[in-house]
């Protein structure tokens, strides 16, 4: 039985759905029109014999990739199939210029790491993901709604400079304002979020300490839509910023564990 890689096509929308839940996330898998906009590009289908049997999608910004989906079948498991999702990923961010590429796994997903740990990839940092009700806001004070007013939207020429404040991957937000769904906004040089009300979610989310993250939050809910009563937030390795959420009312979602690995030219 042959395995056969290739570039996903709008035909493939059905077969993604199907394989999205074995990522066993609660995120919603989008409509075909979202998914050929903003994953067909870079969405990689594995099939044997005709039939898809994993997929992986990824996005390379400024000589980082970011490998964000590797799923296989599971009737297809241990048979190569992610091991190869992942060398032809590999292969064509390095040859879009990626310098290193990185995923996020489950810590407990010991199998999963295996193959990462196997592929090259090694252990960086730990993050906690949160979901926050728009309801939070009852429990916000006017000190922090006050914080949130002087809440803009920024320049791309000061992307670079918060990119590197908060260690967030260079061209990251470049790429968020070509997929034209984010809403960027900073609090002076001390917060910064990208808004993806469709999802809803924000990533990056950074603050230099809780009050900060606690207005950045409600500067966000005027973006919001009526029919997503939460948001999902990855607010990075800051314990401080998570405790401040925690105590609003967010709850986890789950953690992730950051893996890179280098790329040779």
């Amino acid at each position: 039985m042959t395995l056969r890689i290739r570039e996903a096509t709008r035909d493939d929308f059905p077969a993604y759905v199907r394989l999205f839940v074995e990522l066993a996330i609660d995120d919603d898998p989008g409509d075909a029109e979202k998914f050929a906009r903003e994953m067909m590009p870079t969405t990689l289908l594995a099939e044997r014999d005709g039939a898809a049997v994993g997929y992986a999608f990824y996005r390379v910004l400024d000589g980082n990739a970011h490998l964000g989906h590797l799923v296989s079948a599971p009737e297809a498991r241990r048979t190569g199939v992610g091991r190869a999702l992942i060398a032809e990923t590999v292969r064509r961010a390095t040859a879009l210029g990626a310098k290193e590429i990185a995923l996020n796994v489950k810590p407990a997903n010991a199998n999963a790491i295996a193959l990462y740990t196997s592929a090259g990839f090694v252990a960086r940092e730990t993050v906690t993901h949160l979901r926050a009700e728009w309801s939070v806001l009852d429990r916000l004070g006017p000190a922090d709604f006050a914080l949130a007013g002087e809440a803009r939207s920024f320049d791309p020429a000061l992307d670079a400079a918060f990119e590197a404040r908060f260690d967030l991957p260079r061209g990251l937000f470049e790429g968020q304002r070509r997929r034209g769904s984010y809403t960027l906004l900073a609090i002076g040089e001390r917060a910064v979020a990208a808004f993806d009300p469709t999802f809803p979610g924000a990533y990056p989310f950074r603050a230099v300490d809780g009050a900060h993250a606690r207005a950045l939050l409600a500067a966000l809910r005027p973006y919001a839509r009526p029919d997503k009563p939460f948001l999902n937030v990855s607010p990075g390795t800051s314990a401080e910023i998570v405790d401040a959420l925690l105590a609003l009312g967010a709850t986890v979602r789950f953690q992730t564990t950051k893996m890179v690995r280098r790329l040779d030219p």
